[in-house]
């Protein structure tokens, strides 16, 4: 009798065991990637590289000086530049060209993105705090 009462305690302690190794968390999970890790770039007219930054989203990061501000306008679009929610600026007429470019991944989809507007003010109305960075110094 005794032998079934010890086989029974080690066996409630067994299940009790098992339960706590599946409901508790893994303390030695790997880090999730972040949602977004992207490089963005402006060039001028005549293609060069004018300003770059990295942006690391979730969490924010990276060499963008507005990095916070950039992933929340990109969570609400999804990831995609497109969908950003234009700023309402008075823009002149200035005759400027700058191509933006975004690359790298959103949640795991790769992101390759590119448009010309005709000065860095409709780049801004266009796109917010993504593109606002400083100029690249010449070595």
């Amino acid at each position: 009798m005794h032998r079934r009462a010890r086989t029974a305690r080690i066996l409630a302690a067994a299940a009790l065991a098992a339960c706590a190794l599946t409901t508790a968390p893994a303390a030695d999970a790997a880090p999730q990637p972040p949602a977004g890790s992207l490089f963005l770039t402006v060039s001028g007219a005549d293609g060069e590289l004018t300003r770059m930054a990295r942006l690391d989203c979730d969490p924010a990061g990276g060499s963008h000086p507005l990095a916070a501000e950039a992933c929340t306008a990109l969570r609400a679009a999804d990831g995609n530049p497109d969908r950003l929610v234009a700023q309402r600026l008075v823009c002149t007429e200035e005759h400027a060209p700058v191509t933006a470019r975004v690359a790298g991944a959103w949640r795991g989809t790769p992101v390759n993105w590119s448009r010309t507007y005709p000065n860095t003010c409709h780049l801004r109305a266009a796109t917010g705090a993504l593109f606002q960075f400083p100029a690249t110094t010449g070595a």
